[in-house]
């Protein structure tokens, strides 16, 4: 996953799927948003805003492996 910024408790990341929705669900999270580059393009810049002690890196991860969890206990049910 390529990181295009990250400095001063903020974090821009190129994305190809949507998952700022779970991260401002997130403790310490003071912003995410995002923007799409290209409407025909499948990507967008996902912007992540942390208060400290919380990176804008650990909230993407932290969301990634919750999401990963969800997707787990949804196979388990299948």
């Amino acid at each position: 996953m390529p990181v295009s910024q990250e400095q001063n408790l903020e974090l821009k990341v190129l994305l190809y799927w949507q998952t700022f929705s779970h991260i401002q669900k997130q403790k310490g999270v003071t912003f995410a948003g995002y923007k799409m580059p290209h409407p025909l393009e499948h990507k967008f810049v996902l912007k992540i805003q942390t208060e400290k002690p919380l990176t804008p890196s650990q909230a993407l991860e932290k969301t990634v492996d919750r999401l990963i969890g969800d997707l787990a206990s949804l196979e388990e049910r299948v």
